[in-house]
């Protein structure tokens, strides 16, 4: 069985490592995968690679080549400045002056950052940051014979510019932080009509003045004089006659 080797500094792209894509070679088969972009001044990772293509060759000797390596034998390694074997298209302007070599696994492999620590946020791990792998080959006769490369995992150590027209976390909202804290936004895109916030005043209200009342003259209502009634003046009786007293000696 081929050794495990870690290559790197690489370029990440096509980066299927946390969902599985069914690959049409397989049958449909739902792999995790992702496609490594060696840089052609990386001698040592790509000597390491061949190395170990080498081993899984003989490896394949003795058990699914059957005592002999094919002629026109099919590795996961190509080289970006040339065409794709497939389709005969070139490589993408990210392949150039790179190696390209694609890892796939049907377990899914670990995804960690610079200090070891898996990577939870999906988004944070895109095709165009890079880091290192880590990855195995071996021998297949499964339709074709060949060299395949599984992939082990995966380390993630800078930030890049987004493959397939994606954006970094930190592309997205490194300008909206600085012009927070300029306190002002990033410049309005060119075409775009620049919006001002409207200015709202509070509505005149009308104002209301107080009716003057006038309290109407009352009249005047003098008090009512009443006099004491006369008394009538009863004339003294005598006890003794009955008659009136007329101012002589009683009972004569």
């Amino acid at each position: 069985m081929s050794r495990n080797i870690t290559i790197g500094r690489v370029r990440f792209s096509y980066a299927w490592v946390f969902q599985p894509k069914k690959n049409r070679d397989d049958n449909g088969e739902e792999r995790y995968s992702v496609t490594l972009l060696i840089p052609k001044t990386d001698v040592n990772s790509y000597n390491a690679v061949m190395a170990c293509i080498e081993e899984a060759k003989q490896e394949g000797l003795n058990g699914d080549f059957k005592g002999a390596i094919p002629p026109t034998l099919a590795v996961p390694i190509h080289d970006g400045d040339g065409v794709k074997e497939n389709t005969g298209e070139p490589y993408g302007p990210e392949c150039k002056g790179h190696w390209v070599l694609t890892a796939s696994n049907k377990i899914q492999p670990f995804v960690v950052d610079a200090n070891i620590q898996p990577i939870i946020q999906q988004s944070a791990f895109y095709s165009g940051c890079y880091g290192m792998a880590s990855i195995r080959f071996f021998p297949y006769a499964k339709g074709k014979k060949g060299i395949g490369c599984s992939l082990n995992g995966v380390q993630k150590l800078a930030e890049g510019e987004p493959l397939g027209g994606g954006i970094s976390p930190e592309e997205a909202f490194r300008n909206a932080q600085q012009a927070t804290q300029q306190g002002a936004w990033p410049n309005t895109p060119s075409g775009q009509t620049a919006y001002q916030q409207p200015t709202y005043q509070a509505p005149m209200q009308p104002t209301y003045q107080q009716a003057q009342y006038q309290v109407p003259p009352q009249p005047a209502y003098q008090q009512p004089q009443y006099q004491a009634p006369v008394q009538p003046v009863y004339p003294q009786i005598d006890p003794i006659t009955g008659l009136p007293y007329t101012g002589g000696v009683m009972g004569i």
